[in-house]
């Protein structure tokens, strides 16, 4: 894993997670419609709330990007590179926010970078 398999398409196509193991009997993945059910459940009802607030304001703090954004960058970076991203199709004010706040500002940038452990 340390060459990053766990993150390559071919494996986040059965595992969205791309967390091992995962492991397939008869060619069914163990990552089930379950998990997934579960997921939207416990994830849907946190982004309801997320919705809600970004309708009230621009970002999660107010009408100011800040830490509270910030700290959302890397998991939300995260989950829209796997299936979960469908996920905030349904919710237009959390779909524009991740929209916003990935665009490119320098606090992210070197966010990535430090996590890339390229400084």
């Amino acid at each position: 894993m340390r060459g990053g398999e766990h993150k390559k398409e071919s494996f986040l196509a059965l595992n969205p997670f791309g967390q091992v193991p995962l492991f397939q009997l008869l060619k069914t993945e163990i990552f089930s419609s379950l998990l997934w059910r579960n997921l939207k459940l416990k994830f849907g009802t946190i982004l309801d709330v997320y919705e809600t607030r970004l309708g009230q304001s621009k970002y999660l703090g107010g009408d100011c990007f800040s830490l509270a954004d910030l700290h959302h960058l890397p998991t939300t970076h995260y989950l829209m590179e796997t299936q979960a991203k469908k996920l905030f199709e349904c919710c237009p004010n959390v779909s524009a926010w991740v929209a916003d706040i990935t665009a490119i500002r320098p606090a992210w940038e070197l966010t990535k970078v430090v996590a890339m452990g390229t400084h």
